[in-house]
C-alpha cells in the first residue's frame, strides 16, 4: 500500500510540497489514486520552484494551466464513499520514476520540482501539459532545455536496452496477478572511471497489478528500484576520478555551489561600462598575474561593487559573442575594451556563502565540500569564483577551523583565483591580521564615482527609481548633491543622491495615495514630484522635523530663534544673542564646512540657565530636546575612564559595544552633546576633544568614524565663579566700576588658567553667564506656575497667586545663591504640598479656586474661592500653616 510520497530518494522541499498538495487535492475531491493531472497540479500549486520559473521564461501563464487543471481534475457525479487511502496510480508511478532518472542524468543530488515537470512532458501517452505547452509551440525540438533531457532519454533508451525476445502480452488479472517486468536492465549513468555504462538488473523486480481493494499485496516496485538507484549512483557523488581515462569534462554544476551569472541586456545596460572601466581593467589584469592572487575589492559601506561586477561579466560575454560573430553585433555607440593577455575566465560562479557557514559549524563538513569545490574549478579553469561580501564568511571568534584561511589555502594550493569585495574594516579584521591571507590575496580600493562619470550613474538611478516609483523627477541634480553631500557626509555621493530620490519618491506617491500593486487612488499618470516631497522624505529618512532641513522659510526661522530662546530662557540676552549669532552663521554657509554647527563654553555659576539654554537650542534646532545628549564628566575624572567616550579597546571588557559619546553619533548624527561640568574631567580628555572642535570626527575604538559636522558642541562650567563672588573688589580690577565686568573677568583669568589654549582657540566663542536679577527670578516663578495651574485645571481646580506672593517666593536670601534652581523645591513646598491638603481635608472642592496671597505677618495665607468669582470676598479662610521670612 502506498500513500504520499512513494519514493525513498533525496528530493528537495519543494518536490515534496507538490507531492503533499497533490495527495491533499486528492483527499478533497474524493478520488481513489493520485493521477499524472494530480502531480500537475501540485507543481503548479506550489508556486516557488524552479519549475514555475521554468513555465515563466517561456511565457505560459500559471493561472491560466492551473484553471484547466482543475476542470480536469473535477470528479463526476457518483455517490461513491470517499477512500480510506489514496494510492499512486501506476502512471504516476512511472512518472516519478522518470523524475528520478532525469535527476541523475542531469547529475542532480535531489528529485525537484522541475524533473517532475520534465517527467511529466515525457509521459506516453501525453499529458496534459504536454498537449499544453504543444499549444503554444514549446516541444522537445524548439525549446533547449526539453531537447536536452530528451537526448539524454533517447540516449538511455536507444544504447542501453537489452535485445530480448519479444516481451508477452500481459495476461488478466483474472489468469496472473504478477506479470513479468517488461525492461531486464536500466541504465543508470556512465562510470565516470571507465567510461562504461552502469547497468541494474531488474530480474527481481516484480510489478503487481492493484487488486479488488486497491491495495498492492507485494513490496512496491518504485521503492525497491530507488533503493537499487540509490546504491548504484552512489559512487558518482565521491568526485572525479583520482586515476585513470580521460572522461570528457561535464558542464560545471553551478547549482551544487550557487549560481551562474547570466548576461541579460535588461540588467547589464551598456552606459555603466564607461563608468567603471578604467577600475575593470585594473582588476583584469591583476587576475594575469603569475602569482594567480585573489582580489580582494574594498569598497566603503553603501558603496555597492555590484555595479562594477556587471560591467565585467558583460565585457566578458560581449567578448565570447564577437570572438563568435564579430564586432558587427555590437550596439551603437558600444566597444569592447580590450582583455589582458592570459585573462582566461569566460564565466562567473556567484558563490552561496551561506552553505559554506552552515558547514563551517563543524570541521569535518567544511573540507569535503571545499576539496569538491576545488576540483570543479580545476576541471573547468574558465570559471571565475566570486565570493561576494567576505563580511558573511569573517570568523566571529578564533576557532580552531576557520573558514577563510581554509578556501583561500585550498585555492592557492591549486592554482585557483577568487574575487570578493569587503569594507575597510572587514579587510582590516578578516585579512590584514592574517599572514595567511594576506599573502594570497590583493588589494585593489574601488574609488567612488566623481564629476561627469558621477552625473551619469545619477541620470540611470533616477530613470530607475522615476519607473519604480512612477513619478518624474523635476529637482536638480546640482540642489540634490548639495543635499546628499550635506546630510550624507560620510557615505558616497551616490548613495545620498539615491537615497533621496527613494525618499522623495516614496513621500509622493503617498501624497497621492498611490499603491503599489494597485491603480493609484489620485489618478494615473506619472506623479511630480515637488520640493517639499524631497523635504519630508528626507526629513523621514532621517528621523528630524522637516523644519530642520534647509528649505524657503530657513531665514524666518533664523530670524525668529532669538526670541524663541528668550520666551523660554529668562535673564540671559548677552548668551542667547551670542549663541543665535553663532547658529545664524552655521546656518548660511559661512562656517567650516569640515567643524560642527558651532561648539561653545558656557561660564557662571549654578542655576543661571546654562542647562536650560541648552535644552532649549535642541528643541529649536533638532525639534525635541530627546537630540540632546548629555554627558556627566564628572565621571571621567580618572584616566581610564577615557575609553569610556569612545569605547574600551580590544582585549578589554566591553570592546564592541560602542562609546557612550561616539556611538549616539554613529546613530544619529544630528544632536545637540552637552558636556556638563567640562571642568571636572580628566585632561586627556581635552586631547580628545581637540579634534571633535578642530576637523568635526573622531575615530572609537573599533576603527569607526563618528561625524560631528552635524551636531553641536556645548561644554558647561562654574570654574572660577567662587572667586567672581569674593574677590569681585579685589586690587587689579580696582578701575572696573561696573560689577558685571568684574566678575566675567575673573571668571575668564580662572578659565584661562584652567583650560589649554589651543582648546580655547577651537571653541566658537566662551559665553559668561550673568547671575539672575531679582525680575529674572519673579519672571522664573510666574513661568513655573503655568504647568502647576495647568495640571490643576485638569481636575476642576484654579490657583491663583498674588504678585507679593510671587516676589516672596522668588526671593529667598537662604538660597539666593543657588539660582533658579530652589524656585521648583520652594514651589513644591509652599503651593502643591498646601493644595493637596486641602483638597485631602475636603476644604478644596472642584469649581473652586485655591488663592495664594502675602499676609501681614509675612507668611502666605491660603484661600478658598468660588472660580466664576474671582473678584468676591473669600468664603473659607484658612491660615497658613507655615511662615517664611520676607525676601
Amino acid at each position: 500500500m502506498m500513500k504520499h510520497s512513494p519514493i525513498k530518494y533525496n528530493y528537495t522541499d519543494t518536490f515534496r510540497t507538490a507531492l503533499e498538495l497533490a495527495d491533499d487535492q486528492a483527499t478533497k475531491l474524493g478520488c481513489g489514486e493520485i493521477t499524472n493531472d494530480f502531480l500537475l497540479w501540485g507543481v503548479l500549486t506550489e508556486g516557488a520552484s524552479s519549475a514555475i520559473r521554468f513555465l515563466i521564461d517561456r511565457q505560459v501563464p500559471i493561472k491560466e494551466l492551473l484553471a484547466v487543471v482543475s476542470i480536469a481534475l473535477l470528479p463526476e457525479d457518483t455517490k461513491e464513499e470517499p477512500p480510506t487511502h489514496i494510492l499512486y496510480s501506476i502512471e504516476a508511478h512511472n512518472t516519478l520514476a522518470r523524475a528520478a532518472q532525469i535527476s541523475t542524468l542531469l547529475g542532480a543530488q535531489a528529485i525537484s520540482a522541475l524533473h517532475l515537470l520534465y517527467s511529466l512532458y515525457f509521459c506516453t501517452p501525453p499529458t496534459l501539459l504536454t498537449k499544453y505547452l504543444a499549444e503554444r509551440q514549446i516541444d522537445a525540438q524548439t525549446d533547449p532545455q526539453l531537447r536536452q533531457v530528451a537526448s539524454l532519454l533517447a540516449g538511455v533508451s536507444a544504447e542501453e536496452q537489452v535485445p530480448a525476445k519479444k516481451p508477452e502480452e500481459t495476461p488478466s488479472p483474472e489468469s496472473s496477478e504478477e506479470p513479468p517486468v517488461r525492461a531486464k536492465v536500466i541504465v543508470v549513468n556512465r562510470d565516470p572511471k571507465t567510461g562504461q555504462p552502469i547497468k541494474m538488473a531488474m530480474t527481481g523486480y516484480q510489478a503487481i497489478e492493484p487488486g479488488a481493494d486497491q491495495s498492492l499485496p507485494f513490496p512496491d516496485f518504485i521503492e525497491d528500484m530507488a533503493e537499487g538507484l540509490a546504491a548504484h549512483c552512489e559512487r558518482l557523488f565521491d568526485g572525479p576520478p583520482q586515476h585513470g581515462g580521460n572522461p570528457e569534462p561535464k558542464d560545471f554544476p553551478y547549482e551544487d555551489y550557487g549560481h551562474k551569472v547570466v548576461y541579460e541586456e535588461a540588467e547589464f545596460g551598456p552606459s555603466i561600462v564607461p563608468l567603471y572601466a578604467a577600475q575593470m581593467h585594473d582588476v583584469m589584469q591583476m587576475l594575469t598575474h603569475a602569482s594567480q592572487p585573489s582580489v580582494v575589492l574594498v569598497n566603503e559601506l553603501n558603496d555597492s561593487p555590484t555595479p562594477f561586477i556587471r560591467t565585467l561579466i558583460r565585457q566578458i560575454e560581449l567578448r565570447k559573442r564577437v570572438d563568435e560573430y564579430g564586432e558587427t553585433i555590437l550596439p551603437v555607440d558600444e566597444r569592447i575594451y580590450p582583455v589582458p593577455q592570459g585573462f582566461r575566465y569566460t564565466s562567473v560562479l556567484a558563490f552561496d556563502p551561506m552553505r559554506l557557514m552552515a558547514l563551517g559549524q563543524m570541521a569535518t563538513g567544511v573540507i569535503p565540500y571545499l576539496r569538491k569545490l576545488f576540483a570543479q574549478l580545476k576541471e573547468h579553469p574558465s570559471v571565475l569564483l566570486y565570493l561576494g561580501d567576505l563580511n558573511l564568511l569573517k570568523p566571529s571568534s578564533r576557532s580552531s577551523v576557520e573558514v577563510l584561511e581554509l578556501l583561500f589555502v585550498g585555492l592557492a594550493r591549486h592554482g585557483l583565483q577568487c574575487l570578493c569585495h569587503a569594507t575597510p574594516a572587514t579587510y582590516s579584521q578578516a585579512i590584514e591580521r592574517s599572514e595567511v591571507l594576506s599573502q594570497r590575496t590583493a588589494k585593489y580600493p574601488i574609488k567612488p564615482l566623481e564629476g561627469e562619470a558621477l552625473r551619469r550613474a545619477f541620470e540611470l538611478q533616477r530613470t530607475a527609481y522615476s519607473h519604480y516609483h512612477t513619478v518624474n523627477y523635476q529637482m536638480p541634480y546640482a540642489d540634490l548633491l548639495t543635499l546628499a553631500k550635506r546630510y550624507f557626509p560620510k557615505d558616497p555621493p551616490l548613495y545620498g543622491l539615491c537615497e533621496l530620490l527613494d525618499a522623495a519618491g516614496s513621500e509622493t506617491r503617498r501624497r497621492l495615495r498611490r499603491h503599489f500593486y494597485s491603480s493609484s487612488v489620485g489618478g494615473g499618470g506619472k506623479g511630480t514630484v515637488t520640493h517639499e516631497d524631497f523635504i519630508r522624505g528626507l526629513a523621514r529618512r532621517l528621523g528630524i522635523p522637516p523644519e530642520q532641513i534647509e528649505d524657503k522659510t530657513e531665514l524666518q526661522r533664523l530670524r525668529e530663534l532669538p526670541d524663541k530662546l528668550r520666551h523660554r530662557l529668562v535673564g540671559q540676552d548677552n548668551a542667547i544673542q551670542q549663541v543665535s549669532r553663532a547658529v545664524q552663521r552655521a546656518r548660511l554657509g559661512l562656517r567650516d564646512e569640515h567643524r560642527p554647527i558651532a561648539s561653545f563654553l558656557f561660564l557662571g555659576p549654578t542655576g543661571v540657565g546654562k542647562t536650560y539654554l541648552a535644552k532649549a537650542l535642541a528643541k529649536e534646532l533638532f525639534g525635541s530636546e530627546e537630540a540632546m545628549l548629555r554627558i556627566d564628566m564628572s565621571e571621567f575624572s580618572e584616566r581610564h575612564s577615557v575609553s569610556r567616550l569612545i569605547g574600551p579597546p580590544p582585549g578589554y571588557v566591553g570592546f564592541g559595544n560602542g562609546g557612550e559619546l561616539t556611538d549616539p553619533i554613529h546613530s544619529n548624527p544630528h544632536r545637540l552633546v552637552l558636556l556638563d561640568e567640562i571642568e571636572k574631567a580628566h585632561p586627556d580628555i581635552y586631547n580628545l576633544l581637540l579634534q571633535i572642535l578642530d576637523d568635526g570626527r573622531l575615530t572609537d575604538s573599533e576603527g569607526r568614524r563618528a561625524d560631528f559636522r552635524n551636531a553641536i558642541i556645548i561644554m558647561t562650567s562654574n570654574v572660577g565663579s567662587r572667586e567672581a563672588k569674593t574677590f569681585a573688589r579685589s586690587a587689579g580690577f580696582a578701575g572696573l566700576t561696573d560689577g558685571q565686568e568684574r566678575s566675567e573677568g575673573i571668571v575668564r583669568k580662572a578659565m584661562e588658567r584652567t583650560f589649554s589654549p589651543e582648546f580655547l582657540g577651537r571653541l566658537d566663542g566662551a559665553i559668561a553667564f550673568e547671575p539672575l536679577s531679582e525680575e529674572s527670578l519673579i519672571e522664573i516663578v510666574s513661568l513655573e506656575l503655568k504647568p502647576i495651574a495647568a495640571r490643576l485645571a485638569t481636575s476642576g481646580y484654579g490657583l491663583v497667586l498674588s504678585p507679593e506672593a510671587c516676589r516672596f517666593i522668588a526671593l529667598d536670601e537662604a538660597s539666593r545663591q543657588l539660582g533658579a534652581r530652589p524656585v521648583r523645591h520652594r514651589l513644591q513646598q509652599l503651593i502643591e504640598d498646601p493644595c493637596v491638603e486641602h483638597i485631602l481635608e475636603e476644604k478644596l472642592h472642584p469649581g473652586e479656586t485655591f488663592s495664594v496671597s502675602l499676609g501681614e505677618d509675612g507668611g502666605l495665607v491660603y484661600t478658598i474661592r468660588p472660580t466664576t468669582t474671582e473678584q468676591a470676598a473669600p468664603t473659607r479662610p484658612a491660615r497658613s500653616t507655615r511662615k517664611s521670612k520676607k525676601a
